[in-house]
């Protein structure tokens, strides 16, 4: 059997084709072994999948790497799955069968073997992945260090290509930020697997993106304060540090506070009635409840909005606590601004403390009773005829302000009863 070289690369579900190696790879001789990931960084204590690639100068149906060896003590080889060959020239998808652990003076070494008795044109291939599980930070070095065919031997037309993976140590946990006082912010976070030190930046900006810029901590604590201004606002992000290795975690822990004794800005207000998607609300003298806050205890304009932005009424000076907004009370005595019957109404809150503008992390929906269910009990009944009855020809100041005037044309009378005639014994 003819012996094939082979490349091979990390990834999964991956299809590259031969003009990615045009400069590097041609297909042609001498034949190629090798590695490939998307990113050949990973995190201690990852698994993950190096996938195999391959470029022959001719076509073949066997093909070996007799050794591959890894940097021992950074990662660990957990298993294969075996796939085909290509015809010439063609970049081949394979993975290695292990037949077992041969030490060497290197680290470790497994026999590696593809085999393909099938049609190579108009077959479909297999990916052919390895997968290993990062134990150490450092750098481990993939190497192919003999092929051949299933007869043995090595191709002296075969060049082996090494690949280097990055094993980096894991982001601080329970990164925390407090202010104690005008000009100080505490600092405090857990190291993890990996990590010797921990690197901490600072902008006033946004999050710190670069561990080598900024940098107000290097060291081996869980803890430290910052100095900085009267109530300014500041941010942290905090890398895992290795130093044999000297790499960085790959991602980042983030805080951020301010200082004591400027003025800060007021806690996203918390809507509470209407519940929200409630339905049957009241027409009638409809109430609109938030919770309100400031850190600082300053007064707080507050605005009421329907969804569309338009704005229902203000409260002026409010303190710490429930704000309460009366929509019949409070809105112009036009009849269009009234709330209607049967119709969803959206709102959200606005608070002002008069240097901060900050609203309602979400809007509220609810939906209104029917016109015809005077009391609103979900059911019209006698119930609903009789208060009609009792109030037959009263007159009504504005649309909704009495249950009585169903039709909301500022008068109690055939009409209005004949509406809940209508609909007597309708339950909702």
């Amino acid at each position: 059997m003819k012996k094939i070289a082979i490349l091979i690369i990390f990834g999964i579900g991956m299809l590259i084709s031969p003009s990615v190696f045009s400069e590097t790879f041609p297909p042609e001789n001498p034949n190629y072994i090798g590695f490939y990931m998307d990113d050949n960084r990973v995190t201690i204590d990852d698994i993950f999948n190096v996938t195999c690639y391959v470029i022959v100068a001719s076509e073949v149906d066997t093909a070996s790497i007799e050794n591959l060896t890894f940097t021992p003590g950074i990662v660990t080889y957990q298993s294969t799955t075996q796939g085909d060959l290509f015809p010439s020239g063609t970049i081949v998808w394979l993975t290695p069968e292990s037949n077992g652990e041969i030490n060497n003076v290197g680290g470790y070494a497994y026999p590696i073997t593809w085999s393909s008795t099938t049609t190579v044109n108009g077959v479909t291939r297999n990916l052919s992945i390895i997968t290993m599980n990062a134990i150490n930070c450092g750098v481990a070095t993939l190497s192919p260090t003999a092929g051949g065919t299933a007869l043995g031997g090595v191709d002296p037309g075969t060049t082996f290509l090494s690949y280097n993976i990055e094993v980096h140590p894991k982001q601080p946990t329970g990164f925390t930020t407090t202010a104690i006082n005008d000009t100080k912010i505490h600092l405090s976070w857990n190291k993890e697997k990996g990590a010797d030190k921990t690197v901490i930046c600072s902008s006033q900006s946004g999050y710190p993106t670069n561990p080598n810029i900024s940098v107000i901590y290097n060291g081996t604590d869980n803890e430290t304060d910052f100095s900085c201004g009267i109530g300014e606002h500041w941010y942290f992000s905090a890398w895992g540090y290795n130093t044999s290795s000297n790499f960085y975690s790959l991602l980042y822990a983030t805080s951020d506070a301010t200082s004591l004794g400027g003025n800060n800005p007021p806690n996203h207000p918390e809507l509470w009635l209407p519940a929200n998607n409630s339905d049957y609300e009241s027409v009638y003298n409809q109430v609109l409840k938030v919770n309100i806050s400031d850190p600082d205890g300053d007064l707080m304009d507050v605005y009421f909005y329907w969804g569309n932005s338009t704005l229902i009424g203000r409260i002026e000076n409010s303190s710490n606590g429930t704000c309460v907004f009366s929509v019949a009370n409070f809105l112009l005595p036009t009849w269009k601004d009234w709330l209607e019957h049967d119709t969803t109404y959206t709102w959200y809150v606005v608070v002002n403390d008069s240097e901060f503008v900050v609203q309602s992390n979400n809007t509220f929906y609810f939906t209104t009773s029917k016109a015809w269910d005077l009391n609103e009990d979900r059911i019209v009944n006698y119930l609903d005829i009789s208060m009609m009855t009792a109030n037959y020809l009263a007159f009504v100041a504005h649309p909704g302000e009495d249950p009585w005037d169903v039709n909301n044309d500022v008068l109690s009378n055939y009409l209005d009863l004949s509406s809940v005639v209508g609909h007597y014994l309708e339950t909702y």
